[in-house]
C-alpha cells in the first residue's frame, strides 16, 4: 500500500509543477491531479482501517483516529477540510482544486507518514506531533 500512496502523490504532484492557466487547460493534467487525490486519500483512509477497523465512513474514521490518540487534535480540522476535496475531486471547480493541490497532498502526506509510523511500531503519536 506505501508504494500505492507515492504513486498517486507522484500522479499529483504533476499538476504542482504547472502554472495555473495550463492546469485549466490540460484535461490530462486535471484528471491526474484529481486521481492522484482521491488515491491518496483512499491510501490513508485503507491504513487507518488497519489500525483501527473498519469504520461507516470517513469522518467516523477521521473522529476514532483522534479518540484513539493516534492523530492529534489540531489535524482533525485540516483533514477534515481536505477530505471534503479528496473524496469526490471532480466536483470541485478546477481553479480551487488548484489552489488546494498544494495544501491537500500536503495534509495527505503527514497523515500517511503519521498512520505508517503507528502501523509499523514507531513511536510516533500526539506527542511526538507536538514536539
Amino acid at each position: 500500500m506505501g508504494t500505492l500512496f507515492w504513486e498517486y502523490y507522484t500522479l499529483a504532484e504533476k499538476a504542482t509543477f504547472a502554472s495555473l492557466e495550463e492546469f485549466v487547460s490540460s484535461i490530462e493534467l486535471k484528471e491526474n491531479a484529481r486521481r492522484g487525490v482521491r488515491g491518496m486519500a483512499e491510501s490513508v483512509l485503507q491504513l487507518a482501517s488497519r489500525l483501527i477497523g473498519a469504520r461507516d465512513d470517513w469522518q467516523d474514521t477521521i473522529l476514532s483516529l483522534v479518540k484513539e490518540e493516534i492523530l492529534p487534535p489540531p489535524l482533525i480540522g485540516e483533514l477534515m477540510d481536505v477530505m471534503r476535496i479528496s473524496v469526490d475531486p471532480w466536483r470541485i471547480d478546477d481553479i480551487i482544486f488548484y489552489s488546494m493541490l498544494v495544501r491537500t497532498m500536503e495534509t495527505l502526506e503527514q497523515v500517511y507518514l503519521l498512520l505508517t509510523g503507528k502501523s509499523e511500531g514507531q513511536p510516533t503519536s500526539i506527542k511526538s506531533f507536538n514536539k
